[in-house]
């Protein structure tokens, strides 16, 4: 009987439209994550300047104007679009299913099907690991929207699998796992100088 398990899906700004058409012109998802920043930091200065000019070239006639009110309304307008299109995204929901012989990951369009062979070990690392070393590893497929204190490493012929799964359904694809691969124990990471 397959286990299945679900992460739900969660907010994730890089994931907006603006986000979404950086990473389609970026070479990787971390180059694409730190232009996004940039982006938005741009996009929001440049609003807020064009803002203040809208309103200087107004000046006194903004006092008993009609136009001051329409003004008014593009920015509260205007703000929600780029609220919109720069920081509203969301990370789909993330499905595992640990079939007999091998274990699928979907996420979105994205799909990781593991034979139990290809799995080598694996281990439980902490949510501190995983963002100094394992997210920059650029050959870990790392399937993580909360990211929970614990979070499972895969070490697979194809390179590390990092899952983000609830602690009970943690435990339930541990003990899956473990019937097929070495389970180890959690790495303590040094920390030099």
């Amino acid at each position: 009987m397959p286990l299945q398990f679900t992460i739900p899906r969660a907010f994730y700004p890089p994931a907006a439209p603006l986000g979404r058409w950086v990473r389609q012109r970026s070479r990787d998802a971390r180059h694409a994550e730190s232009l996004t920043i940039i982006a938005v930091g741009v996009v929001l200065t440049v609003a807020t300047l064009v803002s203040q000019w809208s309103w200087i070239l107004l000046g006194e006639a903004a006092i008993d104007n009609a136009l001051a009110l329409w003004v008014l309304v593009g920015h509260i307008v205007g703000g929600g679009l780029l609220g919109w299109a720069c920081l509203w995204g969301w990370k789909p929901a993330i499905a595992v299913t640990a079939e007999a012989d091998d274990l699928e990951i979907q996420q979105g369009e994205r799909t990781l099907t593991l034979d139990y062979e290809g799995i080598e070990r694996t281990g439980r690392i902490t949510a501190d690991a995983y963002h100094r070393h394992w997210r920059r590893y650029a050959a870990t497929h790392a399937f993580v929207n909360r990211l929970p204190d614990d979070l499972l490493l895969l070490r697979t012929t194809s390179g590390p699998v990092v899952l983000g799964l609830a602690l009970d359904d943690l435990d339930s694809l541990e003990a899956r796992l473990a019937e097929y691969v070495d389970v180890e124990e959690a790495e303590t990471l040094v920390r030099a100088a």
